[in-house]
């Protein structure tokens, strides 16, 4: 019988609203406002309380059907559908059911999205299924997220089956991409490609760990960065898979077509949706397909009639039991039912079909047909059975790894798992490890133990250093890399451990020689094979004053100075090369410019082949040596030269000693021979005189060098008047120069009102003397000048004349002690060589210098300088009451002195003063003189006297007459001496031999007191 096509396609109307209807899947549509125009059963029945029939539901405010925040969540998503008028998906839960909500807009004639239509699909089983699957496989993700560093699993064509998060966070745009399937050769640089293929190729054939460097797109390009690469294969179940690293950018494209309201549009979304729809009248025994289940079970549209048993040949033969069964069970108990199975395509591929059958009764409540609603799920369970697949593969990878892993409870620190490399590291079974604690492992104490599991409650990853304890009792120390995962409701511990005992011993090791080299006081520096530079220690940096990444990379030659044969560095070169130690000296230049000398130990270090990789170099700043041992070698060639000079100076001094005691004796014998004229008489008292103060000058000079080294030489400043002085040493070598015939010139430099000065006149007399003595001395044809200048804060005086002159490699030595032009015995002049250094030593206490300049018409020309030093107050000389208090007469002089001679001597001096000389040959004479002549005004007191020295009869003398004046008479000339007799209460002090006009000056100024 024929059915007229309007019959047709109100038969499939029909249809299509029963589907719709008896869909167990809760499907309804809505306009913009969210009115529902159509709802099904399923739908009414999600809101039984409210109504009894899905015509209560139509007119009503879908969102007014839900709380608050569901509804609002939904008005988002449905929006979003309105506005971008695509198909969309959202999950949801209810009830503790899991929804597949499905989105489809719904165009108007005019293409404007007017209505959508929503199918609820529950998926609770399914999410059960995955949520159980995930479970079971959170442990072996973890694991792999664990790893530090990225992670993937490549199957033997090289396409990504798995990766972590470290591996997408690099290849993928978003750390969230999933990666598989990709080919990782797609992500190499294509210069790389060959590499990798052939790297690929070891590993599959040989079973090789590869690894290699290569350039890895990143972010999908074009930037491509470098990646070492480790790849090994593994077996699971002898299927291989490699581990790897890579990365995938998946990009999924859903198109969305358009969908209108009418019947038509109904079979357009179930089309769209990989779903198809069939009837079974169960009178006729026959099926009605819809198109979409042709295509579902990969048949060409009628390929043959559509009887329920066709149907079931459709069904893989493994199914058929159960499809059989479930058909039987369900049929005769009139109820709805579904179940899943598999159908093979003419193109050989395996599909999974979801099947939901519903009864259709009639008003009787028979049933009268059977519509069932076909979905492809094949995806799905793809999705399921790679879950599985990968669980499997991380448990291999677990238990294979070689690293040592460990998952522990970490709440309590119970362990769950351990791998074989656990087994192996701490010497317990599997099974053990897995009945133990962690705290049973952790050496620590339990404190400490249970302070690192409570250290689990603010963090998910940990990396730390720590102890942990073997099954023999050992322990090592071990590095923890450690994630935080949650099963269920329940936090566990994942950790990879690493021993690290070794390492910790070798960096204990060199910790050592790290602390070693900069606390080093010697300079280390190490050098790479081609002498730049990669290490110093402190030391090089404080001698040179080269920070380290001043030099870094840079070679050692920056410090030469240029001063060192280039012969030294090539022996050097040739030596470390050769392996051995090279040993030597640098004279080298620091960053300032400053010369330095450092003795070098050079060697090269090799690795276990032989191979020079580097240099080291250990040096020692020697300069100070160097430094002392010329100053030694300069010191001993002085000693010889002072050995000599002493030697002659002895010579010398014995010469000079013995000529004028020749000249005394000898005309002293001639003066007791009878018959001798007053001019002869005169004469050898004048040689003797002169003999004599040779002999005074030479022994004052002795003792004013003893006293020099003694440093009991002081400063006794007074006011002098330079051009006094001048005038009476002009005065007093102007015979002497005109005996020889030579001129004498002296030239103030200033007036004489200026010419006053503070410092010690005597000193100064003497070095302007020594000066003379010598410019008269080696002065033959000439003359000889004198005199000062005033140069800003300082006078300079100077003595010229037109000698013999001073060669001008003698210009300093001239100054030394015993030195002197010519120290032959041959020599022309008498001297031991004393009084230049007296001079030069006399001129710097004062605060000035000495130099000589050779003249180019022949003599020399002595140069010194003094400070200018006007004194505050210009009163000098005597007050005319002075001067006639000193020349009153008859002023009574008690000389006390056990010397027979000095007495006459005395006495000679003073014959033609107005004085009355008392004379007492001891101590207690002197005082009983004192006592006996109270007209007494002075007393010249020796020291050393029989009965009573000096010093103590001045004190008695001070008992009875204390303003009476007493000045020392002695020879004794030390500092400690005058010290006595200023302790003893003496007023002056003079010493032996006694010049004439100083006594008188003295004994004046005493008197005149």
């Amino acid at each position: 019988m024929h059915i007229n096509s309007e019959g047709t396609e109100n038969q499939r109307e029909n249809t299509y609203r029963i589907i719709f209807d008896e869909s167990s899947d809760p499907a309804f549509i809505i306009d913009r406002e969210g009115t529902i125009l159509d709802a099904n059963k399923a739908f009414a029945s999600l809101f039984s309380e409210q109504f009894t029939d899905c015509a209560d539901c139509v007119g009503l405010n879908v969102f007014g059907l839900l709380d608050t925040n569901l509804a609002e969540e939904r008005r988002k998503h449905i929006d979003h559908a309105f506005r971008n008028g695509k198909r969309m998906f959202f999950e949801d839960e209810r009830n503790g059911r899991f929804f597949r909500n499905t989105l489809y807009p719904i165009p108007g004639k005019d293409g404007i999205i007017e209505n959508i239509y929503i199918l609820a699909q529950d998926i609770t089983e399914t999410k059960r299924s995955e949520t159980k699957s995930k479970i079971q496989a959170a442990f072996s993700r973890e694991a792999m997220e664990a790893v530090p560093g990225p992670f993937v699993v490549l199957d033997p064509r090289g396409a990504i089956i798995n990766s972590n998060s470290h591996f997408r966070k690099i290849i993928a745009r978003n750390e969230e991409d999933n990666l598989s399937g990709l080919n990782s050769f797609d992500l190499f640089h294509h210069d790389d490609r060959s590499f990798a293929y052939e790297k690929f190729n070891n590993i599959l054939q040989k079973g090789t760990e590869e690894i290699g460097e290569i350039r890895i797109m990143v972010h999908g390009g074009p930037e491509y960065r470098w990646f070492r690469i480790s790849t090994k294969r593994i077996f699971v179940d002898n299927e291989m898979f490699l581990l790897s690293t890579g990365n995938d950018i998946n990009e999924y494209k859903k198109k969305e077509q358009e969908l209108s309201i009418s019947n038509e549009q109904l079979r357009f979304i179930l089309s769209q949706s990989k779903t198809g729809s069939w009837v079974l009248d169960i009178k006729t025994n026959t099926n009605r397909w819809s198109d979409e289940i042709w295509e579902l079970y990969g048949l060409e549209k009628k390929a043959f009639e559509p009887t329920p048993e066709n149907w079931r040949n459709l069904i893989i033969e493994e199914d058929r039991e159960t499809l059989e069964q479930q058909i039987t069970e369900n049929i005769v108990k009139g109820i709805p039912f579904k179940l899943e199975v598999r159908t093979r395509h003419s193109d050989g591929s395996l599909h999974w079909l979801l099947i939901r059958v519903f009864p259709f009764k009639d008003v009787f409540g028979n049933i009268t047909n059977y519509i069932g609603i076909v979905i492809d799920i094949t995806d799905l369970k793809e999705s399921e059975q790679k879950l599985k697949e990968s669980e499997e593969r991380f448990r291999t990878f677990f238990e294979q790894h070689s690293a040592v892993m460990i998952l522990f409870d970490q709440e309590n620190g119970d362990i769950l798992d351990a791998n074989i490399a656990a087994e192996e590291f701490y010497g317990w079974k599997q099974d053990k490890l897995r009945e133990m604690n962690i705290q049973e492992i952790n050496s620590n104490s339990p404190d400490v133990s249970q302070n690192i599991l409570d250290g689990w409650n603010n963090v998910e990853r940990r990396n730390f250093i720590t102890s942990h304890r073997k099954a023999d009792g050992t322990t090592r120390d071990v590095e923890v890399f450690a994630h935080k995962i949650k099963f269920g409701s329940k936090w566990f511990v994942y950790c990879i451990i690493h021993d690290i005992t070794e390492r910790r011993l070798a960096e204990k090791e060199l910790k050592k020689l790290s602390v070693a080299l900069q606390q080093s006081p010697v300079v280390v520096s190490i050098t790479d094979a081609l002498g730049n530079i990669e290490y110093i220690n402190p030391t090089f940096t404080k001698l040179t004053g080269y920070t380290f990444e001043e030099v870094k990379g840079k070679n050692p030659s920056m410090l030469q100075s240029g001063l060192m044969p280039k012969e030294l560095y090539e022996n050097l070169w040739k030596t470390i090369l050769s392996g051995n130690v090279w040993h030597g000296e640098f004279h080298n230049r620091k960053k300032n410019g400053e010369l330095y000398w450092e003795d070098a130990f050079i060697s090269a270090i090799t690795d276990e082949k032989g191979t020079i990789t580097s240099f080291v170099a250990v040096k020692e700043d020697i300069t100070e040596k160097k430094k002392l041992w010329n100053e030694l070698v300069a010191a001993k060639d002085n000693a010889e030269v002072s050995d000599r000079l002493k030697t002659a100076f002895l010579a010398n001094m014995s010469h000079e000693i013995r000529t004028p005691m020749n000249g005394i004796i000898g005309f002293t014998e001639l003066l007791k021979e009878p018959h001798l004229s007053g001019q002869e008489q005169q004469e050898y008292i004048a040689l003797i005189q002169q003999s004599g103060e040779r002999m005074m000058t030479l022994i004052n000079d002795i003792i004013e060098i003893s006293r020099i080294d003694a440093k009991e030489t002081v400063l006794e400043l007074s006011e002098t008047p330079l051009n006094e002085l001048l005038e009476h040493l002009y005065r007093s070598f102007i015979p002497k120069a005109e005996n020889k015939g030579l001129q004498l010139y002296w030239n103030p430099g200033l007036r004489d009102s200026d010419s006053i000065i503070e410092t010690d006149a005597k000193k100064l007399e003497l070095i302007l003397t020594n000066l003379l003595q010598n410019a008269l001395k080696f002065t033959h044809h000439g003359h000889i000048s004198f005199g000062y200048t005033k140069k800003d804060d300082m006078l300079e005086f100077y003595v010229d004349d037109t000698g013999v002159g001073i060669p001008e490699e003698m210009t300093e030595k001239i100054f030394d002690r015993f030195r002197q032009v010519d120290n032959s015995l041959s020599r022309l002049h008498e001297g031991i060589g004393l009084g230049l250094s007296i001079t030069k030593t006399y001129i710097e206490m004062l605060g000035g210098g000495i130099h000589v300049e050779p003249c180019k018409c022949g003599g020399s020309k002595f140069f010194f300088t003094l400070p200018y030093n006007p004194p505050r107050k210009n009163d000098i000389g005597h007050s005319d009451s002075e001067v006639m208090a000193i020349s009153q007469p008859s002023q009574t002089i008690i000389i006390a002195d056990d010397d027979k001679i000095s007495r006459l001597l005395l006495k000679k001096v003073l014959k033609d003063e107005n004085f009355m000389l008392i004379f007492a040959e001891n101590g207690k004479d002197a005082l009983e003189l004192v006592k006996k002549h109270p007209e007494t005004e002075l007393v010249l007191m020796d020291v050393k006297m029989p009965d009573m020295n000096g010093y103590e009869v001045t004190k008695l003398i001070r008992q009875i007459r204390p303003e009476l004046p007493v000045v020392v008479l002695t020879a004794f000339v030390s500092p400690e001496e005058r010290e006595k007799a200023s302790d003893a209460g003496c007023d002056s002090f003079i010493t032996k031999p006694v010049k004439k006009n100083e006594l008188i000056d003295l004994i004046r100024t005493m008197v005149g007191k």
